[in-house]
């Protein structure tokens, strides 16, 4: 019986997202396959949820901004989501005040704060689903994976002894 580990086991997807080296070798193998706005969209959307970690609601000015770049219909770096997800987030922003079309010159104090924290919950676990079964096994896979690996080695990176630790449970 072969005892080999494969590497699906020593690394999932989540040990790759908190990593920056990792990220960074994830996020090449998806430009290569013109993918690269799932990895995107997941960055923006915990990076929001981080700086909102103080406050009891999410601003909805950078809400509107992740909508524009990636959720809405003509958005240049457009995700794939369920209609009715799209939906559900497009009504929360909706909500209130109309926001101007340039971001840029409105303040969070200008806007209506009233978007909740959760309103990209279903977007980010639809995206995280998506790589987990789609992009990720073929990453595994893949020559970025294989640069990847040597780059731990030669730097004994810390995903590495997370990745051995998550086998010891």
């Amino acid at each position: 019986m072969d005892k080999t580990i494969r590497p699906e086991k020593l690394i999932e997807l989540g040990d790759i997202l908190v990593d920056e080296n990792a990220s960074a070798y994830f996020r090449q193998f998806l430009l290569q396959e013109h993918s690269e706005e799932n990895l995107d969209f997941y960055k923006a959307v915990t990076a929001w949820k981080k700086q909102l970690k103080n406050l009891p609601f999410g601003l909805k000015s950078s809400a509107f901004s992740i909508y524009q770049d990636y959720i809405a219909d003509n958005a240049i770096n457009w995700v794939n989501l369920d209609c009715n997800v799209s939906k559900q987030i497009f009504s929360h922003l909706s909500t209130g005040n109309t926001l101007p079309a340039d971001m840029k010159q409105v303040s969070p104090q200008q806007a209506d704060q009233t978007v909740p924290k959760s309103i990209f919950d279903s977007a980010l676990r639809e995206i995280y689903y998506l790589m987990e079964r789609d992009s990720f096994p073929r990453f595994l896979d893949s020559t970025s994976y294989q640069q990847f690996l040597l780059s731990l080695s030669s730097s004994k990176g810390k995903l590495l002894s997370l990745s051995l630790t998550n086998l010891s449970r």
